[in-house]
């Protein structure tokens, strides 16, 4: 009998290909479920369950197990079963996997473990491997839930991808951990309050909301009243926001404390070029 080669060579690369898939799945999937999924602190259980870890399962999944069903689905019954029996197997993986891996260390020894991971996650990010940053990222938070400074990484990291509504959610939450810190700790700085603010606030900028950027550089400002950064980041929103007593006197403020900033001559001449109001946005 003569063979089909024009079956059986696609049908012997659809095998390979399923085989290929398996083995990335496998090797990946400690990764993808590095997090327990329970360790997300219950005030924030809807939000941050679902965008911060489950996104990350879904993306990774998504990537290489949704377009095998989709090819799959296409193909007919058969193949379909198959496709089922292992998105089954898969589920059944990840479960295993996220039970069995459990962090059992010495306070001493997590300590110096996170502040490692954290200093690996910081370079990961500054070489633009966002990827792998975020994994680290996780499994801080997978070691330590309450960890203000890999929220504050991650806010930072989907910043800095443009997945501003997630990047809000982390953010808020960072902030909300900072200040209850502050008030049972006598080691959390004013500054890493104001630096959460402040980076909520250019998120507000980013998704066209004026008046939250302006909370939140506001928020900056009443940790650190004299820091020009800031107030020129409100001194732009008041601007924009067409709040002309508002941009006033963070302008008086900003010449105050930086009489040597150079652009002090021409932000004075837009504050002038607006209507007069005393409606605060």
């Amino acid at each position: 009998m003569q063979l089909d080669w024009n079956f059986i060579v696609p049908l012997s690369l659809l095998i390979l290909s399923i085989v290929v898939i398996l083995i990335i799945l496998i090797r990946k999937f400690p990764d993808l479920v590095l997090v327990d999924v329970d360790s997300i602190p219950e005030e924030r259980e809807k939000q941050l369950k679902d965008k911060l870890l489950a996104d990350r399962l879904q993306r990774r999944a998504t990537g290489f197990f949704g377009r095998f069903l989709v090819i799959f689905q296409a193909i007919g019954g058969f193949f379909g079963a198959i496709a089922r029996s292992m998105k089954n197997k898969i589920q059944d993986w990840e479960h295993r996997y996220r039970f069995r891996y459990k962090p059992v260390m010495k306070d001493a020894d997590m300590k110096d473990k996170i502040n490692v991971l954290l200093e690996k996650a910081s370079q990961l990010f500054d070489a633009d491997k966002y990827d792998e940053s975020e994994r680290v990222f996780l499994e801080v938070i997978n070691l330590d839930k309450y960890n203000v400074e890999a929220y504050r990484g991650l806010g930072r990291l989907y910043y800095r991808l443009k997945e501003y509504q997630q990047s809000k959610e982390i953010f808020q939450f960072a902030l909300k951990l900072c200040l209850e810190n502050k008030k049972n700790l006598d080691n959390v700085d004013d500054c890493d309050v104001a630096q959460i603010a402040y980076h909520l606030g250019l998120v507000c900028k980013s998704l066209d909301d004026l008046r939250g950027a302006i909370t939140y550089f506001k928020q900056a400002l009443e940790k650190e009243e004299n820091s020009p950064k800031y107030l020129d980041a409100l001194l732009e929103m008041a601007i924009l926001a067409e709040n002309k007593k508002l941009a006033q006197e963070t302008f008086d403020k900003l010449k105050e404390v930086n009489p040597q900033n150079t652009k002090l001559e021409e932000l004075q001449g837009q504050i002038s070029s607006l209507a007069d109001s005393e409606d605060e946005i």
